[in-house]
């Protein structure tokens, strides 16, 4: 934070004129912001939620302002370091001290996120600062979550009798731990035995 003083008159041995100057203090903090996923690993249609801690790097008081956590999808493996993609904003939440007690930091949780698909997902967040604290963010430590494909069930059903030698229709019913897949596609198999 930076503040000028007014200018003041400082007098004069000669001429009785004034002198006006200014001048900046400059009394913001600097921050380190720190990260953590809830999991590195969860399963599709599974949610996770990003944790950041803001710590005053001097002082006692604790950081104030907002957070805002964003994420992107790396791929089906792990980015190169220094690889970037494209992030989705979470939200912007404001810093909470957690505490009564002053120790110099503050934490914001973001909202839950369900990833859209498997693979592998990078996640951020950025303290924009206030008056009296400067931004900061995290550097990716922690910050990878790992999405697995779901396990598939398909249930076969057939409410037809049939003899020997003729054919039934069959209904499947393709389903995730977490629910009903609709709009996908169940191939029916006959091996070289007819079964």
């Amino acid at each position: 934070r930076s503040v000028a003083e007014p200018s003041r008159y400082l007098g004069s041995e000669d001429d009785g004129t004034s002198e006006a100057f200014t001048y900046d203090v400059s009394t913001s903090v600097a921050t380190t912001t720190t990260t953590r996923v809830g999991k590195s690993q969860i399963t599709f249609g599974q949610s996770v939620r990003d944790v950041a801690t803001v710590t005053a790097d001097e002082g006692t008081d604790d950081p104030t302002g907002d957070v805002v956590f964003t994420y992107c999808y790396v791929g089906g493996s792990p980015a190169p370091a220094g690889e970037t993609c494209t992030p989705t904003t979470i939200g912007t939440v404001t810093l909470s001290g957690g505490t009564d007690i002053t120790d110099a930091t503050s934490t914001a949780q973001s909202g839950l996120v369900t990833p859209p698909t498997a693979g592998y997902y990078l996640f951020h967040a950025a303290y924009q600062g206030d008056d009296g604290f400067d931004p900061s963010e995290d550097d990716g430590t922690n910050e990878m979550v790992y999405v697995a494909k779901a396990p598939t069930l398909v249930d076969l059903t057939s409410g037809t009798y049939f003899t020997s030698g003729g054919s039934v229709p069959l209904t499947g019913t393709l389903a995730t731990v977490s629910g009903c897949l609709s709009g996908r596609t169940i191939t029916f198999k006959q091996d070289a035995d007819g079964n």
